[in-house]
């Protein structure tokens, strides 16, 4: 019963910090959208910041099983890179909640957001990591430090399908592989 109260102030939380942000939600609309009493709230989990976290937490494990579906052990490392944050890039944009923490992030640069925005960005890097560090050992041979072209690599892809679109033609596939490629070797 206590598992299933938990559950439903997660969800309601979930909705409200996906509608309102994390500035315009406050724990006592997250006890009225779950339909328990704001002590309830506060019996598991002991502020906003903390109930945030487990949510940021939960999108990260989230996004992670999306990366992990993507990867496919057969193909070179720049192209499953390459899947990988695709991968992470799709599921991120069809998510109320990561567009509303990055709106509120440009906005308002509330501090709590900035640092789950971090974290994000430090997850999907150190699991770029990971990956790359998982081909060397199997033989790849790349030169660069891995964490660094995790970074590198994350930080390319972005500009290219982000930034890039905004004055430019968007580049396709196979122009984004070319370029990744180029990084890792």
């Amino acid at each position: 019963m206590s598992a299933d109260k938990r559950e439903r102030i997660i969800e309601a939380a979930t909705q409200s910090f996906s509608e309102y942000g994390f500035k315009g939600t406050t724990m006592d609309r997250v006890a009225r959208i779950a339909k328990v009493g704001k002590g309830t709230v506060y019996v598991f989990f002991k502020n906003k910041e903390e109930l945030f976290a487990e949510i940021v937490n939960r999108h990260i494990s989230q996004m992670m099983s999306v990366a992990d579906e993507a990867f496919q052990e057969e193909l070179p490392i720049h192209e499953n890179i390459q899947k990988v944050i695709e991968a992470i890039f799709d599921y991120r944009k069809n998510q109320s909640l990561q567009i509303k923490i990055i709106q509120e992030a440009k906005v308002y640069q509330t501090f709590e957001v900035m640092e789950m925005m971090k974290k994000i960005d430090h997850d999907i890097i150190q699991y770029l990591t990971k990956l790359i560090q998982q081909q060397i050992e199997k033989g790849q041979e790349i030169k660069q430090d891995p964490e660094l072209l995790a970074f590198l690599l994350l930080r390319t892809y972005t500009v290219l399908t982000i930034e890039w679109e905004k004055e430019h033609k968007p580049l396709d596939s196979s122009e984004i592989a070319q370029i990744l490629q180029r990084l890792v070797y």
